[in-house]
């Protein structure tokens, strides 16, 4: 499934760039908690990056949160469930 949602994204990312996307866009991405252990969908961070963007804190720095992964990204996840999702803000890196 990792694989499947790599080459998704490796398209959509792709296309933006076909586009001349230039503005800032927010997306989730899973990450799951199997018996604790959290594990991030780690793949995403190289298609974004191969693609020419770049992640952006979500939240003004002054107002971290626990919930903020050290590349500034938002955790979200129900009690109980094994999928949560990680939101991230990216935009196209200036050259």
């Amino acid at each position: 499934e990792r694989s499947k949602l790599r080459n998704m994204y490796d398209g959509f990312f792709g296309g933006l760039c076909g586009m001349d996307f230039s503005g800032n866009i927010v997306m989730t991405f899973p990450f799951w908690d199997i018996h604790g252990t959290t594990s991030f969908f780690t793949e995403i961070y190289d298609v974004i990056g191969r693609h020419g963007f770049e992640i952006l804190p979500l939240l003004p720095v002054d107002t971290m949160r626990t919930t903020m992964t050290p590349k500034g990204s938002l955790l979200y996840k129900r009690p109980g469930q094994n999928v949560g999702r990680e939101v991230i803000k990216m935009r196209l890196r200036k050259e």
